[in-house]
Parts: structure tokens; C-alpha cells; sequence
């Protein structure tokens, strides 16, 4: 199943973190994790910091997103 992505957005700054809203986390593997943080090093010159990534559930409350 293809992973489906609506948007990321950097919510923490030491390290940077990032999160994405996808459709179902479970299909975001953890290789395709690093490559999004690989290209996010090589696109915004983030060469050796520690970058975090985690993905959320889409939907409209907050309350309800999955950690």
C-alpha cells in the first residue's frame, strides 16, 4: 500500500523534529523515514545534527491523532 502524505511541518527546534500527517502511519516504513530525513539534510544543510521524525494520523482533532 503507498504511503499517503498531507503535509509536514517542523514542530520542535533542539533537535529538529519534525511531523508528518499521513493517512496511516503504519504504512510509513522506516526506510522511506530516512530517506525523507536523508533528503531533509541534503535540501536544508542539516549535514550532521540529529534530526527526529515521527507520523500522525490525519484527522481534525488533535486529541484523537496517534502517538
Amino acid at each position: 500500500k503507498r504511503p499517503k502524505l498531507f503535509y509536514m511541518t517542523q514542530v520542535a527546534t533542539k533537535p529538529p523534529t519534525f511531523m508528518i500527517s499521513v493517512a496511516d502511519p503504519d504504512a510509513i516504513s522506516t526506510t522511506y523515514q530516512r530517506f525523507l530525513l536523508n533528503r531533509l539534510r541534503e535540501d536544508f544543510a542539516f549535514g550532521g545534527t540529529p534530526l527526529k521524525m515521527f507520523c500522525r494520523k490525519r484527522g481534525k482533532d488533535p486529541d484523537k491523532w496517534g502517538k
